[in-house]
C-alpha cells in the first residue's frame, strides 16, 4: 500500500491539495508546490455560519464574490486569466486576509470562527497561489468530487463477494472512469479492446 508522499515521488511542480497533514512531508520538497483548496477554506466559514455565527458571512460572499469571478473567466486563457484574477480576484483575497487577520486577534480559539480563520491564515500561500498563475485552479474541486464517487463505490461495493470480486469490480471501474475522464465511449473501449484479444 503507497501513501501521498510515495504515489508524489515521481511528481514535481505544482500539486493540489487539501492541507491534509498527510501530505506535510511531500510539500517540505522544494520541487513540489502546493495549491490550496479554497472550497475547503470556504468550507469552514460555512461551518460557522451555520452554526449562528454570522460574521462569517463576510468571509462567505468574499468566496462568492472570487468564484463569480472564476466563473466569468473560465473559458479564456491562462495569461488573460491570470490578468483577470490580478485586476479583480486580488483586491478581494486581500481585504479578505485583511478582514480575517483582525478578527483573529480577537476571537476565542475554540470557536467555529477562529477554526475557518485559522485555516485561512496558515494555508495562506497555498490558497493564494492561484492569484499569481492562471494556469492553477481556485480549488481541487475535480478531485474532490472523484474522491465522493470512490466513497460511494466503497459503500456499494462491500458485498462484492470476495476480494478476487473487488479486485475485478475496481479493475472494471478503473477503466470505465478513466475512459469518461477522456470522453471516450466505455462500451465502444471495451468492446474494441475485446476484439483485439
Amino acid at each position: 500500500e503507497i501513501g501521498p508522499e510515495e504515489f508524489l515521488l515521481e511528481r514535481e511542480g505544482f500539486v493540489g491539495a487539501d492541507a491534509g497533514s498527510v501530505f506535510d512531508a511531500s510539500f517540505e520538497r522544494e520541487d513540489l508546490i502546493e495549491i490550496g483548496c479554497n472550497m475547503h477554506a470556504r468550507r469552514y466559514f460555512v461551518k460557522a455560519f451555520e452554526a449562528g455565527d454570522k460574521r462569517a458571512a463576510v468571509a462567505i460572499a468574499a468566496f462568492r464574490a472570487l468564484y463569480d469571478i472564476e466563473d466569468a473567466c473560465r473559458e479564456i486563457d491562462a495569461a488573460e486569466r491570470q490578468r483577470v484574477r490580478a485586476a479583480k480576484s486580488r483586491p478581494v483575497y486581500d481585504k479578505l486576509l485583511e478582514w480575517a487577520r483582525l478578527h483573529r486577534r480577537v476571537e476565542p480559539p475554540e470557536s467555529l470562527l477562529a477554526k475557518a480563520l485559522g485555516y485561512l491564515h496558515n494555508n495562506e500561500a497555498a490558497l493564494t497561489r492561484f492569484l499569481d498563475d492562471g494556469r492553477l485552479p481556485i480549488d481541487n474541486g475535480v478531485v474532490e468530487r472523484l474522491h465522493r464517487d470512490v466513497a460511494i463505490l466503497r459503500n456499494n461495493c462491500l458485498f462484492a463477494g470476495s476480494y478476487a470480486g473487488g479486485q475485478r469490480a475496481a479493475i472494471a471501474l478503473s477503466i470505465i472512469g478513466t475512459c469518461e475522464m477522456l470522453d471516450i465511449n466505455p462500451m465502444y473501449w471495451l468492446i474494441e479492446s475485446y476484439r483485439k484479444v
